[in-house]
């Protein structure tokens, strides 16, 4: 049975051409992901009319400058990297002389030639080495009265992976490559204090305003994340947004705890302009806590990865999540690929621990032709003959299993980008008890009205929102039920065309804002509890070789990575759950927070040293960390057996979102997750079981909210609000009624 899925128009992601017809040497192990290229953001045009030079790079086939007269031209970067191709669409006959520019002004290396293909994609390889490159100056000999460019390419050499999530995006305070621009607003922090702070105030929420140019088109841009740090809040969710004039979205309410959280949403490009850009947020019209965010960043990317649509969620998002674990077997049919947009199709990229692996590749029916499949680290690239087609089909030999795919080329229509339904929330499976906040907006969408409706076996009631510009930030609750569910996701566009997203919640999170602690792992069921972390008496064990390391996954969050020359041969090693009962006892102040519910972790054989740190990833859990302490807090502890007490190993990672922690160490033996409390300085106190004097007077409001009058919000209208709460199950939930419908105003819950 075929397996198909589509795939968005053009990727960013190529691998190193030596020419039309390539020879292309292997990386050798130090250059790891050199071979990796991406399509760098291109600040601007210059020597061409004004009027066009934007249109030549705006990733739109339809536009473009004439260039019969013979013209000169230079392509600036938005930052200097080293380049490896040019690549010019147009029509017409003329000769191109490309060469690359240092911040100097200097030439780098020799020119190459190359001549304009009619409708199609030329590449010119620069020949500008490592150095890196501040522009690239091209020359036109037009050969005939319609020679015309429409469009260009830059495509630089980069280290990154293929594969960055929204959430690894958003974790870098630097570039990670040419596609990518990583900017600082002024201010770059700042507090934001939510109306109703205090008992009695009522007052309007504070706002925070954040500018920060853009020196790219942002047609050009596939993705633009809005990233910080922040105390007080449970989400970008709770801040009513607002960009560049547009309407405003959110002020959903869910309290959050104290601790310092990693928060991004992504922002529709289409709000951007070139130049400044000023981002509002403001506090929502109920809260507790003032939110206190800090390196706050806007990161814009260029095309790079395919954002797929999928028709087999599952599978689609596996095969684009850049995990070893998760992905694809080929059982004897193929996996087809259709291609959102016609493309003119230079390689494919296939991470697979398949020695030698080989495919059947064809393209709209007919075979493509591979000019090379080379070795690269953790794969293989299949270097094809370019050829325009919208279907590609894969039969690799059956039981070959692909963790990753990418399609690497260039669109060759004269649409953009065709309407995508982009989801923001949740992230990571995030919901909260029996609700869920779910976020996002409609790129690239027509003109008009947008519904938006999410329902669903496990929806207890379905909901919608018209999305005026495309955003939308809606509540939806569960029916009854524990453990991950599912909830679909509809956008009705003014055209009559539907686009569906399924979206998972699996990480309960109702205990950061006020529920009972451990919740998010005894709700689990035990194969659910197995596939996370194993249950007490799992082993996983694997055979690490001093060429090549190796990796043990006990579940999705216990891990151990050894690498290459840590150990002198080939070594058998085990990562087991023990019972609770298997461990040593803690130290005095220690409190054991390893997910789940205070396990620990055997690294077997014990007593085995490496000659190289190897990686240890363990999970905690966030209901067990004493309040006042957060995942900063935690650290991964191992068992010294001589001494009879747990001692600390390197960390080098706190991940919150995952619940990890991610240290280092050289040996082997019993290792947890644990905080040290300490304890205050011991001091007399005098104690009179008779007396009362010095207890507190009953307060007969308290825990109950207040009601005040009406008061204005920062987008006019007049609110009153109430904030309440269902202990049992229910994280807080704003309830409000304005003199005006919400919805005119933003997309909200009323």
């Amino acid at each position: 049975m075929n397996l198909r899925f589509f795939f968005a128009s053009a990727v960013g992601a190529a691998v190193l051409l030596g020419g039309c017809t390539p020879a292309v040497t292997p990386p050798s192990a130090s250059d790891q992901n050199s071979w990796v290229l991406e399509r760098a953001l291109i600040q601007s045009v210059s020597g061409l009319p004004r009027e066009s030079a934007d249109l030549v790079a705006d990733h739109n086939l339809a536009t473009g400058a004439r260039v019969n007269g013979g013209v000169e031209f230079t392509i600036t970067l938005l930052t200097p990297h080293p380049m490896a191709l040019a690549k010019f669409h147009g029509s017409g006959a003329a000769e191109l002389t490309v060469q690359g520019v240092d911040a100097d002004g200097a030439l780098l290396g020799e020119s190459t030639v190359i001549r304009l293909e009619d409708h199609a994609w030329a590449r010119a390889v620069l020949k500008s080495g490592p150095s890196k490159v501040t522009q690239v100056r091209v020359t036109v000999r037009a050969e005939s009265a319609d020679a015309r460019l429409h469009e260009v390419e830059l495509w630089g050499t980069t280290k990154s992976g293929v594969w960055p999530s929204a959430e690894a995006t958003a974790a870098l305070s630097a570039p990670s490559g040419p596609a990518m621009a990583v900017v600082r607003p002024e201010p770059d922090h700042g507090e934001i204090r939510p109306a109703g702070t205090g008992d009695r105030d009522m007052g309007p929420a504070s706002c925070l305003s954040f500018r920060f140019p853009l020196d790219v088109n942002p047609a050009t841009l596939s993705r633009a994340i809005f990233a910080y740090e922040a105390r007080g809040v449970a989400g970008t969710f709770a801040f009513v947004r607002q960009i560049n004039g547009s309407r405003k979205v959110g002020g959903l309410i869910v309290p959050a705890s104290p601790q310092n959280h990693r928060y991004f949403e992504q922002l529709p490009t289409e709000f951007l302009v070139r130049g400044l850009n000023t981002l509002t947020l403001c506090g929502p019209e109920v809260g507790a806590q003032t939110a206190r965010l800090q390196a706050v960043r806007v990161i814009v990317e260029g095309a790079r990865t395919p954002l797929p649509q999928p028709m087999e969620v599952g599978v689609v998002l596996s095969l684009s999540d850049g995990l070893p674990d998760t992905g694809w077997t080929s059982a004897g049919g193929a996996l087809e690929i259709d291609l959102l947009t016609p493309t003119s199709v230079d390689a494919l990229i296939f991470k697979t621990a398949a020695p030698r692996l080989t495919a059947d590749l064809t393209g709209d029916g007919a075979p493509l032709h591979v000019q090379q499949w080379i070795e690269v680290p953790g794969g293989r690239v299949a270097i094809l003959e370019p050829r325009n087609v919208s279907r590609i089909s894969i039969s690799p030999t059956v039981g070959i299993f692909l963790s990753d795919l990418a399609v690497v080329g260039s669109r060759t229509t004269t649409r953009v980008s065709p309407p995508s339904l982009m989801i923001d929330h949740p992230q990571a499976g995030r919901y909260y008890g029996s609700a869920a906040v779910l976020t996002g907006f409609v790129e690239h969408r027509p003109s008009g009205e947008i519904t938006v409706e999410v329902q669903g076996d496990a929806v207890a009631e379905p909901v919608s929102v018209t999305a005026l510009d495309g955003s939308f930030a809606l509540l939806v609750s569960r029916k009854e039920g524990t453990g991950p569910w599912r909830a679909d996701v509809t956008a009705h566009l003014p055209d009559g065309t539907q686009l569906t997203r399924q979206v998972e919640f699996s990480v309960d999170r109702f205990v950061e804002i006020g529920g009972a602690p451990g919740r998010p792992t005894s709700t689990l069921t035990p194969e659910q509890e197995r596939g996370l972390f194993g249950l007490p008496g799992d082993e996983a064990r694997g055979t690490v070789t001093r060429a090549g390391g190796g990796e043990i996954l006990l579940g999705e969050r216990v891990r151990l990575l050894v690498p290459s020359n840590a150990v002198a041969g080939d070594t058998e090693v085990r990562l087991r759950r023990p019972s609770r009962r298997g461990l040593g006892k803690l130290n005095p102040g220690m409190i054991n927070v390893t997910a789940p519910r205070r396990a620990g972790y055997q690294f077997l054989p014990h007593g085995t040293h490496f000659t190289a740190p190897v990686t240890i990833t363990l999970p905690y859990e966030p209901g067990l960390i004493p309040s006042g302490m957060g995942p900063q807090d935690v650290r991964t502890y191992y068992f010294d057996e001589a001494a009879q007490r747990y001692e600390p190993i390197e960390r080098v990672v706190v991940d919150p979102d995952s619940e990890v922690i991610v240290s280092l160490t050289d040996h082997f033996t019993d290792m947890i997750n644990a905080v040290l409390v300490k304890p205050e300085s011991p001091g007399a106190a005098g104690f009179n079981p008779n007396s009362v004097s010095s207890l507190p007077a009953a307060n007969p409001a308290a825990n109950v909210p207040l009601v005040a009058p009406p008061s204005a919000s920062q987008d006019g209208t007049a609110q009153i609000a109430y904030l309440y709460c269902d202990p049992a199950r229910r994280p807080w939930i704003l309830v409000s009624s304005s003199f005006r419908s919400c919805s005119l105003e933003r997309s909200c819950v009323p």
